[in-house]
């Protein structure tokens, strides 16, 4: 199936602002998978305008997800155990707030003249992950990718599904505006590490596997 569901992704008719997640929950995979899930497109869909998305691909038989950045494979694979669900997991950060600059009129002797009005290009962030959610357990996501991209389109497509033949099952997909906090770490002697802001529900606690890698929101 190929483009099985497209839409356009964008703030209020300023572009891509602030920071989006996008999940393909509930997904298992067929006998016979090649393409892109949960991918984000800029211009035609294809693989070579794939901002940000997983590539998925059967070598020797076995299925292995792969980040998919900027039309490049990058950062690392994961194999999935056959019968068991996951989510695939997108979060894009644009650094711009505004992407379209405010438009201003004004007329003289030699007519009327426009100024402003124009894009703003801007990089962003990009974390995509792989969460095992079998039986209704979540484990703690595997991270596949975290980095930048250069170019944050202001206006892009998201498709659930890109592919000639990809056999799989997917229960739900999702996208949420969780606004224009980024959170990264950095631990006394480790290296960058992208968190998110949860607050957590009741009778889930801050240690449980579901919450992982989250930066928690606590009232006195």
């Amino acid at each position: 199936m190929r483009n099985a569901l497209t839409a356009g992704v964008y703030n209020e008719g300023t572009g891509n602002t602030g920071s989006l997640v996008l999940e393909a929950g509930g997904v298992q995979f067929g006998s016979s998978t090649q393409g892109v899930i949960n991918g984000l497109y800029y211009g035609v869909i294809n693989v070579a305008n794939c901002l940000a998305g997983f590539q998925i691909t059967q070598p020797g038989g076995a299925t292995v997800i792969s980040p998919l950045v900027n039309g490049v494979v990058s950062g690392s694979s994961f194999s999935p155990v056959a019968g068991h669900l996951y989510t695939l997991r997108l979060r894009i950060s644009c650094n711009e707030m505004q992407r379209v600059l405010q438009s201003y009129n004004s007329i003289d002797d030699t007519g009327t003249h426009t100024y402003g009005g124009v894009y703003l290009s801007s990089g962003g962030n990009v974390v995509l992950e792989v969460q095992d959610t079998t039986g209704g357990v979540a484990s703690s996501p595997v991270i596949l990718y975290s980095g930048s991209v250069a170019n944050a389109p202001a206006a892009m497509t998201v498709a659930l599904i890109n592919s000639a033949s990809l056999q799989c099952s997917i229960a739900s997909f999702e996208i949420s505006q969780q606004g224009p906090v980024w959170v990264v770490i950095t631990p006394p002697g480790g290296g960058a590490v992208v968190r998110r802001w949860a607050r957590p529900r009741r009778g889930r606690t801050a240690g449980s596997n579901a919450l992982a890698g989250f930066v928690f929101i606590q009232q006195p």
